[in-house]
């Protein structure tokens, strides 16, 4: 097992009325959230020769709806052309295919699955935010907490059942996860999560900066920086879509969805190998993801 405890526009929104939700009341930010613990994708991390991704019974991600989070001073080219990436691959074949991992069938303890569709998604917006936590060294604690407070204030949308926050980082942060830190030998190059707010899962992940000198120009794939972000990127997004809640799993039943107990999740099984996809004049790198249909790494299929 491998369990670590620890289309809308593309305008940047910097308001604080991001939405007509409820506000939260005073302190319930902290008090509310039930902590999940973070799946990473490892520095170096390689495909595996073979796997089989098995269904246990959570709920995976119907029509991904990303907002796009921008922490602190995010390199210009990542604040600039993050929202354009993701509507690219959520509109793309490199995402349709992921059909085939429905829950319209049973897990593998024979209960009925949650009988959910993925169907295309789409991009909400891109919100910078101004946090409260401050500094170069944060813990994923320090990270949820912030989340929460800018649902509070409106900041951020408040979670729903397709909603994905994609955090992207200013240079020179790094975060924890318990011994291990970003960009670091026997690190990580990002993860994903979740945590319960009010009893609703918000489902997030975690994207350091990739520039040159980062750490993460090593070991996190090849080409430019925006080039390491879009693939890294694409595997926690893919992720988070087909085993939104692994991180509050306590073993290998739900809420964890498909997983390949020997292997992780249907990125760690392709770590490494990627390919290209383009929309609207561009060309985006992305990883291949595994497909049990196929027996292999795709970047798409029919």
């Amino acid at each position: 097992m491998r369990f670590w405890m620890a289309g809308g526009a593309a305008a940047i929104v910097t308001c604080a009325a991001c939405g007509g939700v409820d506000e939260l009341a005073p302190g319930e930010a902290d008090e509310s959230i039930e902590s999940g613990s973070a799946h990473r994708l490892p520095l170096g991390a390689q495909a595996k020769a073979s796997g089989k991704l098995r269904y246990y019974g959570g709920p995976v991600l119907e029509h991904p709806k990303v907002v796009a989070v921008l922490w602190g001073a995010v390199d210009a080219q990542v604040a600039s052309g993050a929202g354009k990436f993701y509507q690219a691959l959520l509109g793309s074949p490199a995402f349709s295919w992921l059909s085939e991992y429905d829950t319209n069938v049973n897990a593998v303890n024979g209960h009925p699955g949650t009988g959910q569709h993925i169907g295309r998604g789409s991009f909400d917006k891109t919100v910078r935010i101004s946090p409260a936590a401050r500094g170069t060294s944060l813990t994923d604690a320090q990270i949820e907490r912030e989340l929460a407070a800018q649902i509070k204030k409106r900041v951020l949308p408040a979670p729903d059942a397709d909603m994905v926050l994609m955090v992207h980082f200013a240079p020179g942060i790094r975060i924890r996860l318990g011994t291990s830190r970003s960009c670091e030998s026997g690190g990580f190059c990002g993860y994903h999560s979740a945590f319960r707010l009010r009893g609703k899962r918000l489902a997030y992940a975690v994207l350091p900066d990739m520039g040159d000198g980062s750490g993460c120009d090593t070991g996190c794939g090849g080409g430019s920086a925006f080039d390491r972000v879009t693939s890294v990127a694409s595997h926690e997004l893919t992720e988070a879509t087909t085993d939104p809640e692994v991180g509050l799993a306590k073993g290998l039943d739900a809420p964890l969805a498909w997983y390949d107990q020997a292997g992780g999740e249907i990125g760690d099984l392709c770590a490494g190998k990627t390919g290209r996809i383009r929309a609207g004049g561009a060309s985006y790198l992305v990883q291949q993801e595994w497909s049990n249909a196929a027996g292999g790494c795709v970047l798409s299929h029919r």
